[in-house]
């Protein structure tokens, strides 16, 4: 026979053994499904939660624009700026992402174990604390680990550009602890920028009446006055309102399922990668015993 037949596949012979080696393709999908159940098991299970929030309406200057035109100059002779700079989605993001709000905030709460993912936050371990009810053990991870971990993977931060509306959707290996995470983002944001109004508030009242103590003129103490009225509404406003920054339009949820690992899509891709693995050592058997003269028959 010329080494040109030698290499002529015939289907039907290659058909035949395909079918005669049935039972391993389908015992190479089952195991395949198997190793993705296993995987399924074994992976970190992550519940995702969302909140919509927005800017609070306190964002403004206390002192109109008729006042702030009217003593613009005779504050800059005192040494004194009306204008406060405006709260921003861009300042409430940035400090979101800020390595000391957030290190501060996971300290605050002890939500290292929600942060970093370890062996006992899948599937089969949780279900063994469950039957044993015992508590994790204390988790500790460096600042850096724990600082990527939060605005990489548990925060992300959306924004629409036209209204303004802020999505953040936090990602943790605990249903209830998203929604908890999620509440307490919204919380401590509020209370950082309350005690800094609150601070920058008095502050400001210090100066303008340690000002207004030594200067003459009628006109400019009149006018550190309303300096002063503007800044003590802001204080009042700092230390009564709750959602001093960003006000809830949407809670945050309790999450039925996991946001992941899916089985829908492990087991089935366990399967396919079985069957196609099985199937190929099949057909490559079957390759090497054509083009082997001694083995071409099989039985």
């Amino acid at each position: 026979m010329s080494p040109q037949q030698e290499y002529i596949i015939d289907l039907p012979d290659l058909l035949k053994f395909v079918i005669h080696k049935k039972l391993k393709i389908v015992m190479g999908g089952l195991i395949g499904l198997l190793l993705g159940l296993f995987v399924f098991l074994t992976q970190i299970e992550v519940y995702q939660t969302t909140t919509l929030v927005k800017l609070s309406n306190n964002n403004k200057n206390g002192l109109s624009s008729s006042i702030t035109n009217n003593l613009g100059t005779i504050s800059k002779l005192a040494g004194i700026s009306l204008a406060r700079p405006e709260r921003t989605s861009a300042e409430i993001i940035a400090t979101l992402k800020s390595r000391k709000f957030s290190i501060d905030f996971i300290r605050k709460y002890e939500l290292e174990s929600s942060i970093i993912p370890n062996s006992q936050n899948n599937f089969l371990s949780n279900y063994l604390k469950s039957i044993q009810e015992k508590k994790p053990k204390p988790f500790q991870s460096s600042e850096e680990k724990l600082y990527k971990a939060f605005t990489r993977k548990t925060l992300d931060i959306n924004q629409d550009r036209k209204s303004g509306l802020i999505v953040l959707t936090v990602n943790a290996f605990s249903k209830n602890e998203t929604k908890y995470i999620a509440e307490k983002l919204v919380t401590e944001l509020n209370l950082h920028f309350q005690l800094k109004a609150i601070s920058e508030s008095q502050n400001a009242i210090d100066y303008l009446e340690d000002k207004a103590t030594k200067i003459p003129n009628a006109e400019i103490k009149r006018n550190l006055y309303n300096l002063m009225e503007s800044h003590l509404q802001e204080l009042a406003l700092a230390n009564s309102k709750k959602d001093f920054a960003l006000e809830t339009i949407d809670p945050p949820y309790i999450p039925e399922d996991k946001h992941s690992p899916k089985a829908i899509n492990l087991l089935p891709i366990g399967a396919f990668l079985g069957l196609f693995f099985s199937l190929t050592l099949i057909l490559i058997s079957y390759f090497k015993m054509q083009f082997t003269p001694k083995n071409k028959d099989f039985k």
